[in-house]
């Protein structure tokens, strides 16, 4: 990369597990990629991140203005401004995001890994699942490194977890988030170099988002992978703890995404899942941690949620009652 603060860095990580002397810089690579060089061909399961916490936690990207509409389809997908806007701050995202995570990783992946990656991450049709949702895990992963067994494991996840991200398929049937997912790591396993008990790991990890609440780690893999799951799992629900407006733009780039579904049945949708994770039996952060950072901010985001998307879908019948034959008047 031409960084000879990041080289040195990691020639000075070789021979010290404490890694928190010096914070981390707009450009130098995330603390957990300290323990190996830039394109190790590493994918033995004997990988051990730094255990010591990180003091610095520092600034990534600057996100674009948020939009604060909730569900609603007007003005999806303009939510960085122009297109020519918004693929400039793609692409900015995209450079450094490998530069800063990618580089690390590479050499366990064949040829090509990356390309795959940034053609699929830039796709048009792509408002939420995007490169910025890839940098802001791979930011919470850096923040919480210490938490992590396998944290090369972990990161590979982030990935690779939303690679394949499709509404419908060739035929025009609707596609499952399952869908999605499996076919992801079908991806993954397409260009990973990783050796088998490390990639079926990676392959349960990305799995596990399939349905966040009931994922459990069937296998243990490595020492320590059932509380790697959990916490990729927190991480990948870190954005419900974001502020109101990041929430609310969130769901906005999804209904970008979901454009050709009735408003009603969209709304209907996002509220169900936004009800189960709201649930006061479910534990929707599992690692404790990540408890006490987010869940205070999340609860608080889906109660005002929930309350927005009741009131849009009665606006939504009320709306539809006036436009029934039977409810004009005479």
């Amino acid at each position: 990369m031409g960084n000879h603060k990041f080289e040195r860095g990691v020639a000075k990580a070789r021979g010290s597990s404490d890694f928190r002397s010096k914070p981390a810089t707009a450009i130098a690579a995330p603390k957990w990629c300290a323990s190996g060089t830039r394109s190790s061909r590493n994918t033995g399961s004997d990988y051990r991140p730094p255990r010591s916490k990180p003091d610095a936690k520092g600034d990534f990207l600057s996100p674009c203005k948020p939009n604060d509409n909730l569900g609603s389809s007007s003005g999806a997908g303009n939510f960085c401004g122009t297109n020519e806007v918004l693929e400039d701050t793609r692409k900015r995202i995209s450079k450094e995001i490998k530069k800063k995570f990618w580089m690390p990783l590479e050499g366990r992946h064949k040829a090509g890994a990356w390309e795959a990656l940034d053609g699929c991450y830039s796709e048009g049709h792509r408002a939420y699942h995007t490169w910025e949702h890839i940098a802001h895990l791979l930011k919470k992963l850096d923040e919480f490194s210490y938490l992590a067994r396998r944290i090369d494991i972990v990161a590979i996840s982030i990935f690779w977890h939303d690679v394949v991200h499709r509404a419908v398929n060739q035929d025009g049937i609707p596609c499952t988030d399952y869908e999605n997912v499996r076919d992801s790591c079908k991806l993954f396993r397409e260009f990973t170099l990783l050796n088998t008990i490390d990639a079926d790991a990676v392959h349960d990890l990305i799995m596990g988002t399939a349905d966040h609440l009931q994922a459990r780690a069937e296998k243990q893999h490595y020492v320590g992978f059932a509380g790697d799951l959990d916490l990729f799992l927190d991480l990948d629900l870190s954005s419900l703890a974001s502020p109101w407006n990041e929430f609310a733009r969130g769901l906005d780039q999804i209904r970008s995404e979901l454009s050709w579904v009735p408003e009603t049945d969209f709304c209907s949708s996002r509220l169900r899942l936004l009800q189960a994770f709201a649930k006061q039996d479910v534990r929707l952060y599992r690692r404790a941690e990540a408890r006490q950072e987010w869940f205070p901010l999340a609860r608080a985001n889906l109660k005002r949620g929930i309350a927005k998307l009741q009131a849009r879908l009665a606006e939504l019948s009320a709306a539809e009652c006036l436009r029934r034959p039977d409810s004009l008047p005479g």
